[in-house]
């Protein structure tokens, strides 16, 4: 790296450690295109592709990405996994004649800033509105060490709670 300035009439000849213009070339040649290069890139379409890894996962789906205007906060998704609660309240239809299901729906999540993805679990169920939708503080993020220690731990519990144990004593 050159580490002196090349001094024009409209320019100090003090060193800043870069050359800041080309032959022939003012620094006010140089900013006015400089402001012309920043202000063309602080604009982008709203669903800018090109903000989004190429590859991108295979699990990611375009169509489910969520766009953020902070960037870094857009998340590429999965489809979810829907788990029915039946235990929990639904919904029926206009007509009554069938329930929505209270659910879990179970997702990958990646924001863009973020080296890798987490497992998102969220509860819909009949609301104070008797409404079937998102249940306000119900949704979990884990990463993915976390998830695969909760898939452990509920595989374990189930495994306990079918074996076979007379009395019901431990040990």
């Amino acid at each position: 790296m050159n580490d002196t300035v090349h001094p024009t009439a409209d320019t100090s000849t003090e060193s800043c450690g870069y050359t800041l213009t080309e032959d022939g070339e003012t620094a006010l040649d140089v900013f006015q295109r400089r402001v012309d290069e920043s202000q063309a890139a602080a604009t982008v379409d709203a669903e800018d592709k090109s903000l989004f890894p190429n590859p991108r996962p295979a699990w990611s789906l375009p169509e489910w990405d969520s766009h953020s205007t902070a960037p870094a906060q857009s998340t590429m998704r999965s489809e979810e996994i829907v788990i029915p609660l039946r235990r929990h309240f639904g919904q029926f239809t206009d007509n009554t004649e069938r329930l929505r299901l209270a659910h879990l729906e179970v997702e990958l999540r990646q924001w863009l800033a973020e080296a890798a993805p987490i497992v998102r679990f969220s509860k819909y169920a009949a609301r104070e509105d008797n409404k079937l939708g998102l249940i306000k503080g119900s949704t979990v993020e884990l990463a993915l060490d976390e998830a695969e220690q909760l898939a452990r731990d509920l595989l374990l519990l189930v495994t306990v709670a079918r074996t076979d144990n007379p009395g019901g004593h431990r040990g």
